[in-house]
């Protein structure tokens, strides 16, 4: 899956099968990307990136974005990011799980799209109404809001 900005470049997730019946995921900064016929795509990973969509070069260890790892490790890694368990969170909405492909077909979404943070698709912004969003101040309940 791909997560685009205008000014921050591209970013893949991918998702494979982990221990115990747990995804695995793996976020990494890519360049030159190109559709394939098939409706796939090629692109080449960024060796060291410096910036991407979701901020996590600035966070994440060494290294740390060319591996995969569970939930547990990315929440760990954003949660102090604009896009807490962002990975996760997007990669949940967007990849189904095996054996879902007529539901998947009908009802999945081809296309996530999010306001920056200050912005919001609406007319008002009061607490608790952006929830949904993938922002950590989407994340607090309105109870938490004060």
């Amino acid at each position: 899956m791909l997560v685009a900005t205008a000014d921050r470049g591209w970013a893949v997730i991918e998702r494979i099968p982990g221990p115990a019946g747990r995804w695995l995921y793996r976020y990494q900064v890519v360049a030159d990307l190109q559709p394939t016929p098939d409706g796939g795509a090629v692109y080449t990973p960024v060796a060291q990136p410096t910036v991407d969509p979701l901020g996590l070069v600035r966070v994440a260890p060494p290294g740390f974005l060319d591996a995969f790892h569970d939930e547990q490790q990315w929440l760990q890694v954003t949660s102090t990011t604009w896009y807490p368990d962002g990975v996760v969170g997007i990669a949940r909405h967007l990849l189904w799980a095996p054996g879902m492909e007529p539901q998947e077909q009908a009802y999945a979404p081809d296309l996530l799209v999010t306001a920056r943070p200050g912005w919001v698709f609406g007319t008002k912004n009061d607490p608790g109404t952006a929830h949904g969003y993938p922002f950590w101040s989407a994340t607090y309940s309105p109870a938490n809001c004060a």
